[in-house]
Parts: C-alpha cells; structure tokens; sequence
C-alpha cells in the first residue's frame, strides 16, 4: 500500500475516482452510490496496484467502506 495512506484513505481516493464523485464518506455502501460491478472489478484493480488485497466479493460483503478498509488492512 501507498505508504502515506491509510487502507480507508487509499480506498476513499480510488471510490471517488472510479465512482466520478466529489467525496466519499466512510459510512458509504459502494452500491448505494450507483457502482456496478464493472466498477467494482476497476476498484478491486487499483486496490491491488496499492497493495491492499480485496476481492470484487469483500465489495458486497461489507456494508461500507470503513468495514471494506477494515478488511483489506487485515490482510
């Protein structure tokens, strides 16, 4: 991972990308923000290239991406 970034920055940074939004808040579901399942694969792509390691199921899994960063730092 980026080391100047936590786990929930890193994935923050890359939700807003992907998701073209202006801000992402912890407590967001990547869904509810109207991703798809192509997007959540180019999450999971640049999740990796940060050097956390998720899978396209943590997305559904977790409900917010505290909880994703969460997991992803646990691994």
């Amino acid at each position: 991972m980026n080391g100047e970034l936590t786990a929930e920055a890193a994935l923050r940074q890359i939700w807003t990308e992907v998701l073209e939004l202006d801000e992402v808040d912890a407590a967001d579901n990547f869904f509810d923000l109207g991703a798809d399942s192509m997007q959540a694969v180019e999450v999971v792509l640049r999740a990796r290239e940060n050097g956390l390691r998720i899978e396209v199921p943590d997305l559904f899994t977790t409900d917010t991406l505290a909880e994703l960063a969460t997991l992803a730092g646990g691994r």
